[in-house]
């Protein structure tokens, strides 16, 4: 018997084409729009939820569902009572998906903001000529806060641009590629004053919120860069705003707020030294064929009772 699969109708004809260009005739995908009445389908194994997917309560209300998978990289706003509700399904999440467009975001806005880009835009606008000093990223430190598949994937593209790459992760376990791995709270105090850049690149559970707060902030070098890819909870952004007007934080670039969207009365939209990038770091045109691509595979493992990959440990929430 065919695997019935739960899947939004705008990702069906893609899906569609996969399956049947690998000789897949183990599936029936079933469509589901977010806009109709009913969601529920009792008879499904799988339940597919697009990127902002919600309705949760309805897509799970049937105990034959063995797997969710969900195309965002944190998962969040997936742990709800619906879904913790079945002890035995299986929940994987597309965290690797996001890695190559979200380092060459960081990269991107770090070689940006160290070679004064904005600045030249400005004099640009003002047809002024001015020769302008500025700095390298090559030689600077990195710490990371995480150390899942995106925040590899910005360390790997630091230590490339010359950059010696610190990592932060719950657990003490070496990572291949970087200079430095710490963990805990006293790991990452002890990381944070080495750093030039600290990059928030960490899944968002009860532990890592508000982490970046007033005491981690204190203890950054003077004039330290910030570049949050990860969830604004995880920052204290009141004590944020202030380290910023004092110069403490001499940038920030923030894809993610609390709340979002920012709302417009926020200090940050007007900051000079804030860069607002409206959680679009990952949006690339290579974004939707990695994820395809990436569930396509672990449907094939799921049929063929292999081991899935980017499973979730729900009591880690990662």
């Amino acid at each position: 018997m065919p695997v019935r699969v739960l899947v939004p109708t705008s990702i069906v004809d893609d899906l569609t084409v996969r399956l049947r260009s690998s000789g897949a005739d183990y599936v029936d995908l079933v469509g589901f729009s977010d806009d109709a009445e009913h969601l529920s389908d009792s008879h499904a194994d799988v339940v597919v939820r697009w990127i902002a997917g919600a309705r949760f309560d309805e897509l799970m209300d049937a105990s034959r569902k063995q797997w969710l998978h969900t195309a965002s990289a944190g998962v969040d706003h997936v742990m709800v009572p619906a879904v913790l509700s079945h002890p035995d399904l299986i929940l994987t999440d597309s965290g690797p998906a996001y890695g190559p467009s979200m380092a060459e975001f960081v990269i991107t806005w770090m070689l940006a903001v160290t070679h004064k880009v904005p600045q030249f835009l400005e004099m640009q606008k003002e047809r002024h000529w001015e020769w302008v000093t500025h700095t390298e990223v090559s030689g600077s430190t990195v710490g990371i806060i995480g150390a899942g598949p995106v925040a590899q994937h910005i360390a790997q593209a630091c230590k490339a641009v010359g950059c010696t790459v610190m990592l932060h992760r719950k657990r003490p376990i070496s990572v291949a590629g970087v200079d430095a791995v710490y963990s805990g709270l006293s790991g990452l105090m002890e990381m944070v004053p080495k750093v030039d850049w600290l990059i928030i690149a960490c899944a968002m559970t009860p532990e890592t919120t508000g982490i970046v707060n007033s005491t981690v902030l204190a203890a950054l070098r003077p004039g330290a860069r910030i570049i949050n890819v990860a969830r604004g909870g995880v920052v204290d952004q009141d004590e944020l705003i202030r380290c910023l007007d004092t110069g403490k934080v001499s940038t920030a670039v923030l894809d993610v707020t609390t709340p979002e969207p920012l709302p417009q009365d926020s200090a940050l939209w007007s900051h000079p030294n804030v860069h607002i990038t409206c959680h679009s770091s990952a949006w690339t045109d290579g974004l939707r064929v990695r994820l395809l691509d990436l569930f396509v595979d672990n449907l094939r493992r799921y049929v063929s009772d292999e081991q899935l990959l980017n499973v979730v440990d729900f009591k880690r929430g990662y």
